[in-house]
């Protein structure tokens, strides 16, 4: 079971306990949830007292549910590849424990201990994260990048680095580039005299067509009436 190594002495109801415990517990984990661990583990607790279920069990049960928090808060986020592992020491002061009781109590201690670390570790990467997509949308905006391979470049998986960066930005990753682009398609506008579909082809549009509706959606002119409104000169033959 995830690397937990099982008593051969278990038998099949001891099996099912585990098994139906563990389900329980990375449901949770998978939502992100770890302040809910806690009170299941009170629960499941009171349980396993009132049903003798042997110290061994538990032991498996408590051992399970690191090992689950680790692998998918690594899967999750994969910058915590390096510092989110159960140490040896943790695996030896499970077995220690004397009582079930004390086993739990260990436990409650340690999601909470796991749970503030998963949060300002996120913080933390959360924000340097969003920088880093920010700096490669604004200096390579100009080729063909999109929010995947950039998430690809600083090892993040990329739907959670979407959503991630619309919670802090309050636009998805497509429309803030969107926005980069076009407002350096202005300044190209205002300053030079490039041809509009030199300028297109410049902020990394290919089909001049779709340059031509976003710009107009963006600015309510079109390249051409914008150039002539705010350009130092007007060039006639941009097209």
């Amino acid at each position: 079971m995830n690397g937990v190594d099982v008593p051969a002495d278990l038998n099949a109801c001891d099996m099912i306990k585990i098994r139906d415990a563990k389900l329980q517990y990375e449901e949770l984990v998978q939502q992100g949830d770890l302040s809910q661990i806690v009170p299941l583990l009170e629960y499941q607790m009171e349980y396993f007292i009132s049903q003798s279920v042997p110290k061994s069990v538990v032991q498996i049960v408590i051992l399970d549910l690191f090992s689950s928090i680790f692998r998918l808060e690594r899967r999750r986020v994969s910058q915590l590849d390096n510092d989110l592992r159960l140490p040896p020491e943790e695996y030896a002061e499970v077995m220690r424990a004397s009582t079930i009781r004390e086993l739990f109590q260990y436990a409650k201690e340690k999601c909470l201990d796991i749970s503030r670390w998963i949060e300002h570790s996120q913080n933390s990467l959360s924000s340097n994260a969003i920088e880093q997509v920010k700096l490669i949308a604004k200096t390579e905006y100009a080729n063909n990048i999109s929010l995947k391979n950039i998430a690809e470049k600083i090892f993040m998986n990329p739907v959670y680095l979407g959503h991630l960066f619309k919670s802090v930005e309050g636009i998805s990753f497509s429309d803030y580039l969107l926005k980069i682009r076009l407002e350096e398609a202005k300044q190209k506008l205002i300053y030079t005299d490039m041809k509009v579909y030199q300028i297109a082809h410049n902020i990394g549009y290919r089909q001049l067509d779709w340059f031509y509706r976003k710009f107009k959606e963006y600015t309510g002119l079109s390249a051409s009436e914008f150039r002539s409104r705010y350009g130092n000169q007007n060039d006639k033959g941009d097209m």
